[in-house]
C-alpha cells in the first residue's frame, strides 16, 4: 500500500467443533468425566464456534444524529473540524474533552472545553499547546491526545507531535510527547523527565499517533495502543510499562486495513469486559469502525478475517459514568460508503453504549444488506 497516504493527517473534504463423543465407560469413570467437564467450564470459556465465543458486543443506543452534542463551537461550527480527542474526568469531578482542531484552529494546539456532565454543552476554555503557552515553531501539529492519571495529583497527556521540517522526520517518524497537569486538568505544560529525550519524548516511531492507553490490574501494567506502520504495512501496535515512563518495544496486534475502504486502521479504543479485550479501530472513512475480540491482548488476528463487525464511529472514546459506558465521536459521516474523510456532523457527540447478546448484533453495513461475518475464528481464544 502507498504509506504517504497515511504519514499526514488527514484533513476534511467535504474447523468445524469436534463431534460428542461416545463413551462406553464404568459408570465412576463416567461420573468423573463429567465433574471434570464441569469444572473446566466454569473457568474457561467454548472453543468452537463464533457464538460460544463472543458472549457480548457493542451496540449504539441510536443514530448519532439523536445523541448528545456536548463540543461545537457555535459560531464558527460550519469552518470548524474537530477530531479526535480525550474525555477525562478531573478529580473536582468536571469532565474534559480535548482534542484536534476546535474554535476555528488548526492543529498546531488543542481545544480544551469542560463540563459538569456528559449530558449538557462544554465550555471552551484556554487551548492546550505543546510548550505550555504556545507551540513549538517547528512542529507542523499536535495530533490525537490521550490522557492517564498517574496519580490523584498528577495527569499525563500523550499526543503525536508531527515536525515541520523536511525530511525522514517529517511524517515519518513521530515522536509521542508527554504533557502534565495536576488533579484539575486545567493547565498543561510539557514533561521534564532526565530519562526521556528532550525530557518527553516517550518514544519516535515511523507514523505512530492516536493513542490510546490503561493500566490492566492482571497483567500489572500500563497498555499502550497506537497506529502506526512498518515499511511496508499498516498497523496497530501495543507498547508496556510499569511508569507511564519507561516503555517496552513495539508488538504488533492488528496488522493491515479492516476493508479496503479504511485504507488503514487507526484511532485504536481498547477495552477490557467479559473476560476478553474489546479492539474498536477506525480508519479514512469516517463513518466505520471495526471491533475486534480477543482473549490475547497481544494479538487481535486477521484484520478483515478476525472483525466481529463495524458499528457507525469514527475515532471512538469510551468513559464510563454512573455505572453507565458511553461512546463519544467526533467528525462522524453518516453516509455508509463515504469518501475518505468526508463527514455528515461537526462537533462532539455522545451516546451511551450498550452490549448485548452476540446473537442480537446490530452491525452497520451497506443499507438493507445484513452484516455476514467473515469466519467463524472471529474471537482469538489464544
Amino acid at each position: 500500500m502507498d504509506l504517504n497516504a497515511i504519514r499526514y493527517p488527514l484533513q476534511p473534504n467535504g474447523s468445524e467443533c469436534p463431534k460428542r463423543f461416545r463413551m462406553r465407560k464404568k459408570p465412576r469413570t463416567i461420573l468423573t468425566f463429567f465433574l471434570i467437564v464441569s469444572l473446566v467450564s466454569v473457568v474457561s470459556l467454548p472453543t468452537c464456534g463464533e457464538e460460544s465465543h463472543v458472549t457480548m458486543v457493542p451496540k449504539l443506543s441510536g443514530s448519532w444524529r439523536n445523541a448528545t452534542l456536548i463540543v461545537r463551537d457555535e459560531v464558527n461550527w460550519p469552518k470548524e473540524f474537530l477530531s479526535d480527542f480525550l474525555l477525562i474526568k478531573d478529580k473536582v469531578n468536571r469532565w474534559h474533552c480535548i482534542g484536534i482542531g476546535g474554535q476555528a484552529s488548526g492543529g498546531e494546539s488543542f481545544f480544551h472545553a469542560v463540563g459538569n456532565s456528559l449530558h449538557e454543552r462544554f465550555t471552551y476554555v484556554s487551548r492546550v499547546y505543546n510548550n505550555g503557552t504556545a507551540s513549538d515553531r517547528n512542529m507542523d501539529w499536535m495530533w490525537a491526545p490521550y490522557a492517564i492519571f498517574k496519580d490523584d495529583n498528577t495527569c499525563y497527556l500523550y499526543y503525536a507531535h508531527y515536525f515541520h521540517n523536511a525530511g525522514e522526520i517529517k511524517g515519518m517518524w513521530q515522536q509521542e510527547r508527554v504533557l502534565v497537569s495536576d488533579g484539575r486538568l486545567d493547565t498543561w505544560t510539557p514533561l521534564s523527565n532526565p530519562d526521556l529525550i528532550d525530557g518527553n519524548v516517550a518514544f519516535q516511531e515511523r507514523s505512530d499517533r492516536d493513542a490510546c492507553i490503561f493500566f490492566d490490574e492482571a497483567l500489572k501494567q500500563y497498555m499502550f495502543y497506537y497506529a502506526a506502520s512498518s515499511a511496508t504495512e499498516a498497523l496497530i501496535n501495543l507498547r508496556t510499562s510499569k511508569d507511564l515512563i519507561h516503555w517496552s518495544s513495539p508488538t504488533a496486534v492488528l496488522t493491515g486495513a479492516p476493508a479496503p475502504e479504511f485504507r488503514a486502521p487507526e484511532s485504536p479504543f481498547v477495552i477490557k469486559k467479559f473476560g476478553a479485550y474489546y479492539l474498536f479501530v477506525s480508519g479514512f472513512d469516517y463513518g466505520r469502525c471495526a471491533v475486534y475480540a480477543s482473549k490475547n491482548p497481544f494479538n487481535f488476528g486477521n484484520a478483515q478475517t478476525a472483525k466481529l463487525g463495524e458499528i457507525n464511529a469514527h475515532a471512538p472514546e469510551i468513559v464510563t459514568d454512573n455505572g453507565k459506558e458511553y461512546m463519544a465521536c467526533a467528525a462522524i459521516s453518516l453516509t455508509y460508503g463515504s469518501a475518505p474523510a468526508y463527514t455528515d456532523i461537526t462537533g462532539v457527540y455522545i451516546q451511551e453504549l450498550k452490549w448485548v447478546p452476540y446473537q442480537e448484533a446490530v452491525w452497520y453495513g451497506p443499507p438493507a444488506v445484513p452484516h455476514v461475518p467473515t469466519s467463524s475464528t472471529g474471537y482469538l481464544m489464544k
